[in-house]
């Protein structure tokens, strides 16, 4: 598969996250510093258990510095959009922290900054991720606010207006973009209606019918704890932390997963498709499906390519 365009790029970012105070800019760039350890695959071992309502829990202790980072991945990525949902599960994750039902999104982003938290959401082909990065001393007042973000946003309406805004203003932005425009070009070509092909934040037509009462279904139907996996690594006391988690994410409601869509078509033979613009730069993408994560190969090819 070929898709080749030509002009200048405009990179455009919408993206959740509080700025990380001095401190912890710091510890992170000291933590850059450091000579790297030499550890081997069978040295990292993470424990791992389940709560009662489905959701797995990996932790591995790694106290080399006061800082402790906690992500947590649903299945709420862009395979769980069906057709008309273009850029829905992006913007459902750019509003899960603008707003909870005991904070507002001012709120949230003070009590981060005030601990020297960072927050930060975003979503992929298959998962949301939701990422904490806090000093040890914080991480229990950190796991409470994440875990309202989590289970408790609000979806205000007008946080909804305004991100509605804000991402039609991004789309018309992306149109002026021929990287961007190539990409989604190949996308389509490789997997055509399958979600994998849409846009991560949507088209105009999908953005504008967005409200709030699509966003909370989206959010209710995917966002589940069976099926989703909770890690949290650095430094830690682990019986502390163990009885923590139980508490705040033991109450998460177990739901039935929702389906979600059939394997994207193969597709068969050559195709080159050409975007014609009056631009002095080509944009030239050739690629085409490959292997799958579950595959034992998957990274060594990723090496593979990383070389090439």
């Amino acid at each position: 598969m070929i898709v080749a365009m030509r002009k200048s790029f405009k990179n455009n970012t919408m993206h959740n996250g509080s700025r990380l105070p001095l401190l912890f800019s710091f510890l992170c760039m000291m933590m850059s510093m450091m000579p790297p350890a030499i550890v081997s695959a069978t040295e990292i071992k993470a424990e791992q258990f389940t709560l009662k309502n489905g959701l797995q829990v990996q932790l591995l202790h790694r106290p080399a510095l006061p800082i402790t980072t906690v992500s947590l991945n649903v299945r709420a990525g862009q395979l769980a959009e069906k057709k008309g949902e273009e850029g829905l599960a992006s913007f459902v994750s750019d509003l899960l922290d603008q707003g909870t039902t005991s904070r507002t999104a001012d709120e949230i982003a003070e009590e981060l900054e005030f601990m020297g938290t960072s927050f930060y959401s975003d979503i992929h082909g298959d998962m949301a991720d939701l990422d904490l990065q806090t000093l040890k001393r914080n991480l229990n007042s950190s796991l409470d606010i994440f875990a309202d973000i989590l289970l408790q946003p609000s979806f205000p309406k007008d946080e909804v207006r305004k991100q509605k805004e804000e991402t039609l203003t991004a789309i018309s932005q992306e149109e002026e973009d021929p990287a961007h425009i190539a990409m989604r070009e190949f996308l389509k070509q490789i997997y055509g209606e399958h979600p994998y092909g849409h846009n991560e934040i949507g088209t105009k037509k999908s953005v504008t019918s967005f409200d709030r009462e699509k966003v909370l279904s989206f959010y209710k139907r995917f966002y589940v704890p069976n099926g989703a996996v909770l890690t949290i690594v650095g430094d830690f006391d682990h019986d502390t932390l163990v009885k923590k988690i139980k508490t705040v994410f033991g109450k998460w409601k177990k739901a039935e997963p929702m389906p979600l869509p059939a394997k994207p078509k193969k597709i068969s033979g050559k195709e080159v498709k050409i975007i014609d613009k009056e631009i002095t730069q080509a944009n030239i993408l050739l690629g085409y499906p490959s292997l799958s994560r579950s595959n034992p190969d998957y990274y060594k090819v990723v090496v593979m390519n990383y070389i090439l």
